[in-house]
């Protein structure tokens, strides 16, 4: 009750918690462009395993630590949907390069580790300082898609629509997380997020016209 008196109060506050579910709702859909495009097009060409297997790491290291700190789910529920959304093109990347034996495994390990980490067995003093990491594993994640893209010339399978939502999403991510949970950690990796998609998106926008020449 008196936090729902607060929104009626603070007309700030009722804003930032709708706009924090807002992407939460949009986060349930935000890869599936590029999940639907690596399938109709039946392999993940131009798409960086290594870039997906650090950003499924990255969300996992954000949601795991958010949940153990009992934060509002308004301001890391879209972490879960895109590591589980993540998880499957990473999944497609392996399972497309013929290995449906590791690919299983590998999506196996993954929510076996989320799991363990939610479960409370990690203190949360550890999961604070795996998250500290989440800026380098973002950059290493967006890194490894960008060099991908820059040697190739070429963005292949990567989704247009899918890179905007990110990189919009990153934006709403930075004011909502400085409202909700004033956590100078996640800010910067929303930031640091945000940044590197829209480099991502300059490419595919770049490399677009001349693919659609060839």
């Amino acid at each position: 009750m008196e936090q729902l008196a607060l929104y009626f109060v603070s007309p700030k506050c009722a804003t930032n918690k709708c706009l924090g579910y807002a992407i939460v709702v949009a986060s349930c859909f935000v890869k599936f462009p590029q999940i639907l495009k690596i399938l109709s097009a039946g392999n993940a060409q131009g798409v960086s395993f290594l870039s997906q297997f650090l950003d499924v790491i990255a969300c996992a290291a954000n949601f795991t630590y958010c949940f153990i700190a009992q934060y509002p789910f308004s301001a890391y529920g879209d972490a879960v949907f895109n590591f589980l959304q993540t998880l499957t093109i990473a999944h497609l990347c392996v399972f497309y390069a013929k290995k449906p034996g590791q690919a299983l495994l590998f999506s196996t390990a993954c929510v076996i580790t989320v799991i363990f980490l939610c479960s409370g067995a990690v203190p949360l003093v550890y999961l604070k300082v795996l998250n500290s990491f989440n800026i380098f594993i973002v950059i290493g994640a967006r890194g490894s898609q960008i060099l991908t893209n820059l040697q190739s010339k070429s963005t292949g399978q990567l989704s247009f629509v899918t890179m905007f939502l990110l990189f919009a999403g990153c934006i709403a991510r930075i004011f909502t997380s400085i409202q909700e949970t004033n956590d100078f950690q996640l800010v910067m990796s929303f930031a640091t997020g945000a940044l590197l998609n829209g480099l991502i998106l300059l490419q595919i926008l770049m490399y677009a016209p001349k693919e659609k020449t060839q």
